[in-house]
């Protein structure tokens, strides 16, 4: 700060760089329902429909046929 600076001014600044440490140093708070954030952002988003289906056809290609499950275990 500059000598040539009045006290009022000099407590002006002083008071907005306190303000300013004291807003970078509280976090805002974690919302408890912080996925409710996101709700919705992919809508209408077709690269993540086809996402959504290629992890479903994925899944769903891994599930034993029905002859499968009536084969008896070793």
């Amino acid at each position: 700060m500059s000598t040539d600076l009045t006290l009022e001014e000099r407590v002006t600044a002083v008071e907005k760089a306190v303000a300013e440490i004291q807003r970078r140093s509280n976090p805002l708070p974690v919302s408890p329902d912080w996925i409710e954030n996101f709700k919705g952002a992919f809508r209408d988003d077709e690269d993540f429909a086809e996402v959504i289906r290629l992890g479903r056809e994925f899944r769903l290609s891994d599930r034993p046929t029905d002859e499968e499950d009536q084969k008896p275990s070793p």
